[in-house]
């Protein structure tokens, strides 16, 4: 039997080469696995933050300025009437075509009841709400006009 010597954690031990190789191999095999499983949780982490930016952007890029977040696109009114039935106490928000070189806007928001319509009339020039004009600017002609939604959480609200 051959025997090595080896200096391990600062004390010279003998051994056999065979125990000497398969101890090199292990505490190689183990450096490797530290080295790959740093990299795993990097790669990990840096996907997951990669995801929920994307997310968070693609969440805003389609809804006008002003309207929050979890807001549902309820209607729209490509130069025709429009309108929405609340399915609960909410806000709704009507955003409007932009001027200029800026995107779409908001031209009204505010509360509504449960079973309250909400009615966008651009060939009128008129927002209503339950039948009652509302104070809003609502171009007439070929204006495009979006009615989003947001439920009131009860929760927070103490309902």
């Amino acid at each position: 039997m051959k025997i090595a010597t080896r200096k391990f954690d600062g004390m010279t031990t003998k051994m056999s080469l065979r125990v000497a190789g398969e101890l090199a191999r292990r505490t190689h095999t183990a450096s490797k696995l530290a080295g790959y499983t740093k990299r795993c949780i990097f790669g990990a982490t840096y996907t997951l933050a990669m995801l929920i930016f994307t997310a968070a952007l693609s969440g805003c890029a389609g809804k006008p300025y002003g309207v929050p977040p979890f807001s549902q696109l309820v209607a729209q009114a490509p130069a025709q009437v429009a309108s929405f039935q609340a399915p609960d106490d909410g806000t709704v928000y009507v955003a409007g075509p932009g001027h200029g070189f800026s995107d779409r806007h908001l031209v009204y928001s505010g509360l509504v009841r449960r079973g309250e319509i909400v009615t966008v009339d651009p060939t009128a020039g008129k927002l209503l709400i339950s039948s009652k004009l509302q104070d809003a600017t609502i171009e007439t002609g070929k204006s495009y006009y979006e009615i989003w939604y947001k439920p009131i959480q009860r929760d927070i609200v103490g309902n």
